[in-house]
């Protein structure tokens, strides 16, 4: 099977207009969009995609049952974790970090979620309206763990454990310096300790991120189409 990623129409910004390069689009009505690619007509239509995501951040995953949500219509499928991606390739991170330990991780979870919003199961649907109201028919059993929010207090040697293959929740440390540090303070007129706690940081996009696949049975090749 070929695989192709098609990348969205570029757009020329007039002259002296450059500084504005998100915006020029948007105001004229140039810009495209996931949502606005049109298969040919010939083609099966489109299904929508909604995952179900934990409102855990720790927990074991004992039973997850599709029944009803693929009883409603419109829904085309719809698959657990364990139906879909025990054999798939694990996630990689994507900014390598030297030292950084790698836990066992899928596009779903199988067993247990280790964050609010961990993905558990999928829905197929043949609109986005159908497929949302079919995630709240999914029923998933968990058995909710022990959790620990603050960096510090998971350090704690009694500290519940996110992955407890690694033995500890430290992801990875990190060292830097140069020259004779002791002397510098040795020598220093004046010394000064303080504790920094810097807010959460989370980036994220304002709009959706969203993704188009299409498989050509006669060519065999697997088209991409996403926002960049």
């Amino acid at each position: 099977m070929m695989a192709k990623e098609v990348s969205m129409q570029a757009i020329t910004i007039p002259t002296d207009l450059e500084r504005r390069k998100e915006d020029y689009p948007l105001i004229t009505g140039q810009a495209h969009f996931v949502d606005d690619v049109r298969l040919p007509a010939r083609w099966p239509a489109v299904l929508h995609m909604a995952v179900v995501r934990s409102p855990y951040a720790h927990a074991a995953i004992t039973h997850v049952s599709l029944d009803q949500a693929m009883s409603l219509p419109g829904v085309a499928a719809a698959f657990s974790g364990a139906d879909l991606v025990n054999d798939l390739r694990l996630l990689a991170n994507a900014v390598p970090v030297p030292g950084l330990k790698q836990p066992v991780r899928r596009p779903l979870a199988v067993s247990k979620v280790h964050y609010v919003g961990d993905a558990v199961a999928v829905v197929l649907a043949e609109s986005p309206v159908v497929a949302e109201d079919a995630l709240d028919l999914v029923e998933v059993d968990y058995v909710p763990l022990p959790a620990v929010v603050d960096p510090e207090a998971a350090l704690a040697q009694d500290a519940p454990l996110l992955y407890e293959d690694f033995g500890s929740n430290v992801a990875f440390e990190s060292h830097s310096g140069g020259g004779d540090i002791a002397a510098v303070f040795a020598q220093a007129d004046y010394t000064l300790k303080l504790r920094l706690v810097n807010q959460r940081l989370a980036p994220s996009s304002l709009e959706p991120r969203a993704c188009l696949f299409d498989l050509d049975p006669h060519t065999g090749q697997l088209i991409r189409k996403e926002a960049n």
